[in-house]
């Protein structure tokens, strides 16, 4: 596909979401040198706070594809995984891919400029490679967490879903809703969800696109089904099966991310020695905006920044 083409179909993905956006003027864009200061120490309710060098994190996405090309998909799936090496604790917060927050859009590796848009725009709007996608997606979320830095990712494309039952196992999963009735009648609160590579699909992407924000309702699912395959990582990085690690590690090089081997040896240790604690699991607080024409999820700040100051300081 070239490149006047690639631009096109964006705008079309962008069309059909129905962007509503706030220009930005260039003097309104924080500067590099004053994004360095603004997370080093934060204040809430007149009580102030460092960030915690001890925490790291790694944003995962997960790109619903247009078309087959990664550069058109938008991330519907988005959480962050955070590492707190003092209390050896893991978190994950979910980001709603509704949710409305500063977007910067760039060209030819040119940013043209920001808006506030859906975050899941963040990854078509990054640029001319899927690496640019992905740390455009981060600059995003790192912004709407008042510019805490966000120090890897991995992409993974949804319609490589197939992949996660080949390394954490088919699962049963008793739904939680009837969010997938639209699919099988049968599919309602307290139904007994067999996930294996012919119903993945359905469990981890599909939603009623004429029900209103229905993608919070997936959301519930996508974070249900990421805590059952971390808690089978967990088993599986404890475990002496040499096949299961490495069809770990075959996923993890399969997709896009910036993690060295290194690093993702790091991570796996983390994992171990943190599964006492367990995983604590978090997202974006909010609310629809149920008087928009087209589906938003409004942050609740204040709920924010006392998330952020739980999770990234102290």
């Amino acid at each position: 596909m070239n490149k006047l083409l690639s631009i096109l179909m964006i705008c079309l993905l962008l069309t059909g979401c129905g962007k509503k956006t706030t220009e930005v003027k260039p003097d309104e864009f924080i500067q590099e040198d004053e994004v360095v200061e603004s997370y080093t120490k934060m204040t809430l309710n007149g009580k102030d706070y460092n960030y915690n060098y001890s925490v790291s994190s790694i944003l995962l996405l997960g790109i619903d594809a247009y078309l087959g090309d990664p550069l058109l998909g938008q991330s519907d799936f988005m959480s962050l995984i955070v590492f707190n090496k003092d209390d050896k604790k893991v978190s994950l917060l979910t980001i709603p891919r509704d949710t409305m927050t500063l977007v910067s859009e760039y060209r030819d590796g040119e940013e043209l400029c920001a808006y506030v848009t859906h975050i899941t725009l963040a990854y078509p709007l990054g640029g001319d490679s899927p690496s640019a996608c992905a740390r455009n997606s981060i600059a995003a979320t790192s912004m709407m967490l008042n510019d805490v830095p966000i120090d890897n990712y991995i992409s993974i494309p949804l319609t490589s879903l197939e992949d996660l039952v080949d390394v954490f196992g088919e699962m049963d999963i008793e739904l939680e809703d009837d969010s997938l009735a639209f699919r099988n009648p049968d599919y309602v609160k307290g139904y007994m969800f067999h996930v294996d590579k012919n119903t993945i699909e359905t469990y981890v992407r599909a939603r009623d696109i004429n029900v209103d924000n229905s993608a919070l309702d997936r959301s519930k699912r996508q974070q249900i089904y990421l805590k059952r395959c971390m808690a089978s990582m967990v088993d599986i990085l404890n475990g002496n099966s040499s096949t299961s690690i490495a069809r770990l590690l075959m996923l993890l090089e399969s997709c896009n991310s910036n993690l060295t081997n290194a690093q993702i040896e790091k991570y796996m240790d983390y994992f171990k020695e943190y599964q006492t604690n367990g995983v604590d699991f978090k997202t974006i607080p909010g609310s629809p905006n149920n008087s928009s024409e087209y589906d938003e999820y409004i942050i609740d700040r204040s709920a924010l920044d006392q998330m952020i100051v739980e999770l990234f300081y102290k």
